[in-house]
């Protein structure tokens, strides 16, 4: 007979959907809440997060503003916020996932800017841009090809 291991209510976070029924579960306390949100629970604590956060520092090379357009918020500087949230709290699938959405969107950014700036560059850079909708439709590595001939991103 086969068997099957199973893991019950997975979706679950259960300090808190037990909270108020278990007396030993207190939720001012930050590494409870951590055990319940964070990807590893192994290593959750404060501690762990603050550990995390300053790997970050280390690499952040500076990112001191961004304009204040709604966009350009919702689009590209929320979503790399929450990335290294997820970072800070080990859920590192959805930290890939975001980045990867805030690439995305700096491209349509970067190629958005192109157009509107298109009086700016060659003839023959010119010839070369497309319909911001016909660059959208473009699968991934097709969008990053067509900045890189514009040199705007790079290898």
């Amino acid at each position: 007979m086969s068997k099957v291991n199973l893991t019950l209510n997975p979706l679950v976070f259960f300090n808190m959907e037990f909270a108020d029924q278990v007396s030993d579960i207190d939720l001012r306390d930050v590494d409870t809440i951590l055990k319940d949100i964070g990807g590893d629970p192994e290593a959750i604590t404060l501690s762990d997060c603050q550990a995390r956060y300053q790997e970050l520092r280390e690499v952040d090379k500076g990112f001191v503003m961004a304009p204040a357009e709604k966009w350009i918020q919702l689009k590209v500087i929320a979503p790399l916020r929450q990335a290294k949230a997820n970072y800070i709290l080990s859920n590192y699938l959805s930290t890939i996932a975001l980045c990867g959405m805030t690439a995305e969107m700096a491209s349509m950014l970067i190629y958005d800017m192109m157009l509107v700036l298109s009086d700016r560059i060659s003839e023959s850079d010119q010839a070369k841009l497309t319909t911001f909708q016909k660059f959208q439709r473009k699968g991934q590595q097709n969008r990053i090809d067509h900045l890189m001939d514009f040199e705007c991103v790079g290898p």
